[in-house]
């Protein structure tokens, strides 16, 4: 499960570390070219916006082998 972030979000978040020594990866985007954070990284930090954002079934991006078409 995912939540759905803005560009503003995400700019907001990068670099922030969320427990120790971790960050937060927001460079990876759904099949609908939005940013995500998962639910993972939201139940390990402490920011109350991301735990208030509702969650939704992650839908990854189809994957075009190059070398196959």
């Amino acid at each position: 499960m995912i939540a759905i972030i803005t560009q503003e979000q995400r700019d907001s978040l990068v670099g922030v570390e969320f427990s120790p020594q971790t960050f937060f990866n927001l460079d990876i985007k759904d099949i609908n070219d939005n940013y995500f954070i998962d639910e993972i990284e939201i139940g390990q930090c402490s920011i109350q916006w991301l735990k208030d954002l509702p969650l939704i079934e992650y839908q990854p991006k189809i994957q075009v082998n190059p070398f196959e078409i």
